[in-house]
């Protein structure tokens, strides 16, 4: 019957597949995705984990039956999507999960490749912080989130002395070196709330 289901509604894929191309969040994705599963296959939770991303978790509580899907794409790992349930999967609902699944890859894949190229346009290659555009946008909007409630906003900018005598003495190699360990001696210090920035050749904005 499931199957007959999914071949009598083929649109469900070709409106998935839709679907998922309208956007490039990954959140958004995995709940658009989950919501066309759940017309055809029931579950409690569905979770979707990947590398560098916090996990996705659909429902509230996990059942004692799962069944587990990685994806891959090109040799690039998309995370690993997991439903469960109290009930035992059936054979005909895993192999429609599996079918449905084949249209999140592409959408997946998608929204990684831009992700990264955001967080590279926002990032100074060098030392790893955000540069001068990813402060722009941050302190514009850590303004406006101070300003609605009604919290204190305390803004550091910080340089290195005399900079320019360690490139001209030690070369900039080692200009380079002492930028990135500045870095990382902040970034230490640093709560996990607070923002650092490379606000342009030796200075640096907290």
């Amino acid at each position: 019957d499931l199957n007959k289901s999914i071949s009598d509604n083929n649109d469900i894929i070709s409106r998935l597949t839709r679907r998922l191309q309208t956007t490039l969040d990954c959140s958004d994705i995995i709940h658009m995705f989950a919501s066309e599963v759940q017309t055809l296959v029931s579950f409690d939770q569905m979770k979707h984990e990947a590398s560098n991303q916090s996990p996705i978790t659909i429902g509230d509580k996990s059942g004692v039956h799962s069944c587990q899907y990685n994806l891959t794409m090109d040799e690039t790992e998309l995370g690993a999507i997991t439903f469960s349930r109290k009930k035992r999967f059936l054979e005909e609902e895993l192999s429609i999960i599996e079918r449905l699944a084949s249209t999140l890859v592409f959408p997946l894949r998608n929204a990684k490749l831009y992700q990264a190229a955001l967080q590279s346009a926002l990032r100074d290659e060098l030392t790893g912080c955000g540069n001068k555009r990813a402060l722009d946008a941050s302190l514009h909007r850590e303004a406006e989130l101070a300003t609605r409630h009604n919290t204190p906003l305390s803004v550091l900018m910080l340089d290195i002395d005399h900079f320019k005598h360690v490139n001209d003495t030690y070369g900039h190699l080692a200009g380079d070196s002492v930028l990135r360990d500045l870095a990382a001696t902040i970034k230490k210090c640093a709560r996990g709330s607070d923002l650092c920035f490379r606000y342009g050749g030796e200075e640096f904005v907290l």
